[in-house]
């Protein structure tokens, strides 16, 4: 057995650790014992040594770490994951194996592993090694702190080893039976290559809105291949420089390959050719933040909304397509920017593509609320606190923006500087609004509108939007964002339209079945025929999206106030999912029943608000998007 080590390290050019790893526990007691990294393991390419994870590792993922650790090399307040960094061996590494262990064989055939499990040993031990070596660099920067045990916000590290082939002759690079396979598959492998080279686009057009990008450790090989393909065009080194996984085992199971590769690895082991380069990309795992909005402007959408405009062109032989901007701005832009700007921004070094003006991006921060409404709907909290139950509190939509690769994680202190610059004005001011202007005292027009929206939203700034209660929370929240607000109560207000006059408020109210409101404030008083149950077919304006489906809702309570002979306000609750503009007009008959049918006239719909969401479950809920 001695002589078998000795041939291995000396003959062969096998680290002492791939020996060790080669063989089994109980067979010798082989020290592992670091390699001089400048001569090279012919297995590890000398990946396994420490002075190489040290020299050569170390330092490129400290300059990747750069821009997430504020010019602090140490990155000591920075959450690191508590898992090992992940690694990308080339396969040059296992077709190696085969020759180390067609050389076992010949002397004790039944000890060796197999070249995959080796391979696999290999990149393991490096991720265990260089966790241990980060810890003690960046003392110790695995300790989770304030982060979610889902470890949101922590920093990952991914390293990726490439070979390098300039100047080297192909004997010393792959086996002859190895070359002969590629050349005979030379056609599948090319297919492969541009596959990866260039990816389908997940996006067609041209849609001026972000798109979220791909996984960085993918990023980073596709930039990594289209750079060296730019400056390589030489088909063969690139295959062997970016060798995949299916050749290697499909190579490795056509033919038995053990004197061959015996013979290859000896002669690689004179030449001493296993130069590789380092990449390391790293970035921070997505957290999620969740709050509550209101918005008071009609002319501001939930998401950038944005309508396809198709125009002929002068010589009326062709059509040009544009997109045109609906709206002044969006909820989404006037809170996802402002978080960005206190995580430090979002970092665009692990796009998916080298083109640094294109809008898809691994990190961003993406935008999810429960549920939606139109444009020109108001988002607004209830005239009261609370209704008749005190454990019912109205509160403004719910919303989650899942913020990914983030230069910086922010604090609980943070949190409160972007509700303050969201709202546009600081806490202690709203609080002083809200104390001068309280809500039991709003006066309000001829039409039922308050005169003053401020004690009605959360925020003051330029397009009304609004958020409370910002706060860290785990994904299992983001994940049940929309089941939640399926089984919600949701209250609205609107301003409709009769074709024909109305004699009074009281035959109004009888007409519709309901009451007129108990207060001036506007709440809803229930009578025997509510909760009303309605059937919706699915709207006329969106069924260019939706299936046809008849769906079952519930119209909880509803109030009519007669404004004058032709105009009349709904104050009213409803299960979610319920169209409230269909249930006023009756979108031609799809809706039953509808104030259209209980008045027996033309009833349109001229201005809605949805003023607020219950935040406990409610009998009758249904199971659809809100409207």
């Amino acid at each position: 057995m001695a002589g078998l080590l000795e041939h291995l390290h000396s003959n062969c050019g096998i680290c002492h650790h791939c020996i060790h790893l080669l063989l089994p526990d109980d067979t010798a007691n082989v020290p592992v014992e670091d390699t001089a990294y400048g001569d090279g393991c012919t297995v590890c390419l000398g990946l396994s040594s420490p002075r190489f994870q040290m020299d050569r590792m170390l330092p490129e993922i400290q300059r990747s770490l750069t821009p997430y650790c504020c010019g602090d090399e140490s990155c000591a307040n920075q959450p690191f994951s508590r898992d090992s960094p992940t690694i990308q061996l080339p396969w040059w590494i296992q077709v190696r194996a085969h020759g180390a262990i067609a050389v076992i064989r010949t002397v004790v055939p039944h000890l060796a592993r197999t070249a995959n499990e080796l391979y696999l040993a290999i990149k393991e031990g490096i991720k265990t090694s260089l966790k241990e070596l980060l810890s003690a660099t960046f003392m110790n920067p695995w300790h989770q702190g304030d982060m979610l045990e889902e470890e949101a916000g922590c920093l990952s590290i991914h390293i990726l080893v490439v070979p390098s082939t300039d100047g080297s002759s192909m004997d010393r690079l792959l086996p002859s039976t190895l070359q002969s396979y590629i050349v005979t598959h030379a056609e599948e492998i090319q297919k492969k290559h541009d596959k990866l080279l260039h990816p389908r686009t997940r996006f067609r057009g041209k849609d001026p809105t972000m798109k979220q990008g791909g996984d960085p450790r993918i990023n980073l090989e596709g930039r990594l291949r289209r750079e060296w393909w730019s400056n390589n065009h030489d088909w063969w080194k690139t295959v062997t420089a970016w060798l995949d996984k299916d050749t290697v085992h499909q190579w490795s199971k056509e033919d038995n390959h053990s004197i061959e590769c015996a013979n290859w690895l000896q002669h690689v082991s004179k030449t001493k050719d296993s130069s590789c380069s380092i990449h390391a990309t790293t970035w921070r795992r997505p957290f999620c933040i969740h709050g509550y909005y209101t918005k008071t402007r009609r002319d501001v959408s939930q998401t950038p909304f944005y309508v396809m405009d198709a125009r002929i062109t002068n010589d009326n032989a062709t059509i040009s397509h544009s997109f045109v901007r609906k709206g002044v701005s969006s909820v989404e832009e006037e809170i996802c920017p402002v978080i960005a700007k206190y995580c430090g921004g979002i970092s665009t070094r692990n796009n998916n593509t080298t083109d640094t003006t294109s809008s898809i991006r691994f990190g961003m921060c993406k935008f999810h609320a429960s549920g939606r409404e139109d444009m020109d709907v108001r988002m607004l909290l209830h005239p009261n606190d609370s209704l008749n139950d005190k454990q019912t509190t109205i509160t403004g939509r719910p919303f989650v923006c899942e913020v990914m690769d983030a230069h910086w994680c922010p604090t609980l202190q943070t949190l409160k500087c972007i509700q303050e610059e969201i709202n546009g004005f600081t806490t202690k001011v709203h609080v002083a609004i809200q104390e001068q202007q309280p809500n039991q005292d709003l006066e309000w027009d001829h039409r039922g509108w308050p005169h003053s929206l401020v004690s009605r939203s959360y925020g003051n700034n330029t397009h009304g939007v609004g958020v409370s209660s910002l706060q860290f929370v785990s994904f299992n929240v983001f994940s049940t964002l929309q089941s939640e607000t399926e089984c919600k109560i949701k209250y609205y207000a609107c301003i409709c339209w009769s074709e024909l006059p109305l004699e009074s408020n009281d035959h109004l109210c009888q007409m519709l079945g309901c009451g007129p409101p108990c207060e001036e404030k506007g709440n809803a008083c229930s009578t025997s025929i509510y909760p009303l149950k309605i059937e919706q077919n699915t709207p006329l304006r969106v069924l260019h999206r939706r299936s046809s489906d008849i769906r079952i809702r519930y119209i909880l309570s509803l109030s009519a106030s007669r404004i004058d002979t032709h105009w009349f306000r709904l104050r009213l609750s409803t299960s979610a999912g319920t169209y409230v503009k269909e249930f006023v007009h009756g979108d031609c008959g799809r809706t039953y029943p509808s104030v259209r049918s209980m008045l027996g006239r033309r009833i349109d719909i001229t201005e809605l608000d949805c003023e607020g969401i219950a935040s406990e479950d409610s009998e009758g809920a249904s199971c659809s998007d809100t409207r």
